[in-house]
């Protein structure tokens, strides 16, 4: 895991986070799913609700509380993506969650942390 690029380390926390998401139970219906100038990392579904989840992978030494881990320009692309996404499925429904699964990993291993509703749909 040391010798990882940062591209092959987001792949990695992407596949952890993905793995994690259908051991819950959710389905992911996209990964890196792109509009603009933003990205959603992860999108899955659980019963009628949508999920759009934003991976972060990190060293053990830089952990940061969870609402530093997206800036409120962040914050405010994902949620202008995740609703040109749904535009563009007419057939969802449900309010949209935003999650964040934070990886931590260091010498000694890793840590995912999962943070459901980690922030509300609104522009900040």
């Amino acid at each position: 895991m040391e010798s990882m690029t940062k591209g092959e380390l987001g792949r990695w926390g992407e596949d952890m986070a993905a793995g994690h998401l259908v051991a819950c139970g959710h389905r992911v219906l996209a990964r890196n799913w792109r509009h603009r100038r933003c990205e959603i990392d992860l999108i899955a579904t659980n019963g009628d609700q949508t999920i759009f989840v934003e991976v972060k992978v990190r060293s053990s030494t830089a952990w940061e509380q969870t609402e530093e881990l997206l800036s409120s320009a962040q914050r405010r692309r994902l949620i202008h993506a995740a609703h040109a996404f749904l535009r563009s499925r007419q057939a969802m429904s449900g309010a949209p969650r935003f999650d964040i699964i934070h990886i931590t990993r260091s010498r000694k291993g890793w840590r995912l942390d999962h943070v459901v509703d980690a922030f509300l749909p609104i522009h900040v």
